[in-house]
């Protein structure tokens, strides 16, 4: 029998929390990102996100409308993507990469005002895993919804 992925994103509600509670990182990746758990607070300018496969959460991250924003982008219809996380049990599945082709159509959805992502990414872990590249600490998914563009 073939299992497949059925990866959906949803906003965080409380059935998630027993789940994300128990994510786990190893150390190392402790430095780079938050475990979900804090990263909980829903505002209406902080909106966690739970990355689920068959309804099971596999990874998070929380989307900011909140002044935030205006250190990455003069875009005041933007949002922040921050706090990427897969639990260490489902890592290297490709949940992240199938989460981030969603999020496009899902922001559409949840949020119609917004028409750029900013995902900040941490220069260290970037370095690490391309370290003959230098980059800086962000990544844009702009208006030109796919384009990737390095600042």
């Amino acid at each position: 029998m073939i299992i497949v992925d059925e990866i959906n994103l949803k906003r965080y509600e409380l059935e998630y929390l027993q789940s994300l509670s128990e994510f786990e990182l190893p150390k190392e990746q402790e430095q780079f990102t938050s475990l979900p758990k804090k990263r909980l607070e829903v505002t209406h300018e902080k909106h966690p996100i739970v990355i689920v496969n068959h309804n099971e959460p596999v990874g998070f991250f929380v989307l900011h409308s909140s002044d935030r924003v205006k250190e990455y982008t003069d875009n005041s219809n933007g949002m922040l993507l921050a706090a990427l996380s897969i639990d260490h049990s489902q890592q290297g599945r490709g949940y992240a990469m199938k989460a981030m082709k969603q999020l496009k159509v899902f922001v559409n959805r949840e949020f119609p005002f917004c028409n750029e992502i900013v995902l900040a990414v941490n220069k260290r872990i970037w370095l690490h895993r391309n370290c003959t590249k230098k980059r800086d600490s962000l990544i844009l998914i702009g208006g030109r919804w796919g384009q990737l563009e390095s600042s």
